[in-house]
């Protein structure tokens, strides 16, 4: 039997080519007033995948650096049991 709050942190999203990708719900992080949610790609190689919030079930790329910088230092900051590594192509 498959535990109910571990299949929430599951969400399928739909790509421009119709194909269907999950991801895993890593976090909700707030910045400037802002929610962002961080996810992982089911078949990531560890590189998350960070959406701004802009409504009820709303997502949009953000593509601001300073921003995506910024949400992520304060999710590794939430998370000191995980693991990063830094990478040079940001």
């Amino acid at each position: 039997m498959e535990n109910s709050s571990n299949a929430d942190r599951y969400i399928t999203f739909t790509d421009d080519s119709g194909k269907e990708v999950q991801f895993e719900f890593l976090d909700l992080i707030n910045y400037e007033d802002e929610g962002y949610v961080v996810l992982l790609p089911s078949d990531s190689d560890g590189t998350v995948v960070i959406l701004k919030v802009t409504g009820e079930e709303g997502y949009v790329s953000e593509e601001d650096e300073e921003t995506l910088r910024a949400v992520f230092g304060l999710f590794k900051k939430a998370h000191p049991e995980l693991k990063f590594e830094e990478k040079a192509d940001w």
